[in-house]
């Protein structure tokens, strides 16, 4: 009798652990079989900082009335963003290697007071694709302007590359002291 007490316990021992191993969650089938990744293959999600140097800025590009960048690839394409800044005064167009570099013209639009800027706070690369951040201010809440028209614009030159482009704009207002 004993003896047939003890098979019974441990009947229902395993009973009880084959139960709760039934119940409780573990690797899925079909993780288990999952392949692993080839680690050769690039990531595309690095974001790489890329370098750029400011080549001109200033607050009246008066051919450009609404926010936009412009990519110059080329003489050609360079000679008319230089225009879009330059067109009612004698500043010289610099000299830029296109085979290994391009300009971007950064421009905040027509404001109707002094007070406003962009810049470009960075150039990042992340697979295909090539964000511009701009920084664009204004003056703030009971600050004083020059009440005159202005179109605040930045042009920079960065290493030439066959990316998609996108920008994101950060906004904010100058405080007055």
């Amino acid at each position: 009798m004993r003896s047939t007490l003890i098979i019974l316990l441990m009947c229902v021992l395993a009973l009880t652990a084959g139960a709760y191993l039934l119940m409780t969650p573990g690797i899925p089938a079909e993780t288990a079989t999952m392949p692993i990744p080839n680690v050769s293959e690039p990531v595309t999600d690095i974001v790489k900082n890329v370098p750029f140097i400011v080549i001109d800025s200033g607050m009246n590009a008066s051919g450009v009335t609404t926010r936009k960048n412009v990519a110059a690839h080329d003489a050609e394409s360079f000679a008319r963003l230089w225009k879009m800044v330059h067109a009612n005064d004698s500043v010289a167009m610099p000299t830029i290697n296109f085979d290994t570099t391009y300009v971007i013209g950064v421009f905040a639009g027509q404001k109707q007071s002094g007070g406003y800027g962009i810049r470009v706070t960075g150039v990042e690369e992340r697979g295909d694709t090539r964000t511009v951040n701009s920084m664009i201010t204004g003056p703030g809440t009971g600050c004083v302007a020059t009440q005159a028209l202005t179109s605040p614009y930045q042009i920079i030159t960065l290493s030439e590359s066959g990316a998609a482009h996108r920008s994101i704009d950060e906004v904010a207002l100058t405080p007055c002291t």
